[in-house]
């Protein structure tokens, strides 16, 4: 038997709901130990809004204090690793809108504010091969700190580096409540 620890600011989980005879059912589910993976877009709140309108409506099942995001940057196309180095707009302080669930039954969500804290970036071909790095973002001093082996961190200004190579993204809730749903998702 092996035991699995998981620290409890990632305890929550996102769910996948359909609505059947008058009830919803839930389809999937997933613990935000793991990252929810996204699709590469130019524009991150569009890769949370095509998450979240899926056949199945996507969207966390109850708050959670962190939370991550996988960019899906790699793909195999015939029998190669391709990957995507599309940038996406990326800087400190950028926040993003993330659906939550208002019950345990139903479809309906509320939308809550999360900042971007930290990256991961990949510099390589594949994902077994290259450097993996992270950079640190502290918003409230517009500073960014690339993290590099045996290193402390350093100030970094490359943005382009964060915008093509970022492929884990790490969310802290704003706990500034509920907000308004993007514009792009107004009346949906």
């Amino acid at each position: 038997m092996s035991v699995v620890m998981q620290p409890a600011v990632l305890a929550a989980r996102w769910e996948s709901r359909v609505e059947l005879r008058d009830q919803s059912d839930v389809l999937d589910s997933g613990q935000l130990a793991t990252p929810i993976p996204m699709a590469v877009q130019s524009n991150l709140q569009h890769a949370v809004r095509d998450w979240h309108f899926q056949p199945a409506i996507h969207a966390l099942a109850e708050p959670a204090p962190v939370l991550l995001i996988q960019l899906q940057r790699y793909r195999v196309v015939d029998g190669v690793i391709v990957k995507n180095s599309n940038p996406v707009q990326l800087q400190v302080g950028t926040t993003l809108q993330m659906p939550i669930f208002t019950d345990s039954a139903g479809l309906a969500v509320r939308w809550q504010r999360y900042e971007v804290i930290f990256a991961v970036l990949h510099a390589g071909a594949t994902p077994q091969t290259g450097h993996y790095q992270s950079m640190l973002m502290l918003g409230s001093e517009g500073q960014m700190h690339l993290t590099n082996d045996a290193t402390a961190p350093a100030m970094s200004q490359n943005s382009v580096r964060l915008q093509t190579e970022c492929y884990v993204i790490g969310l802290a809730n704003c706990s500034c409540g509920a907000v308004q749903p993007p514009a792009e998702m107004a009346g949906m």
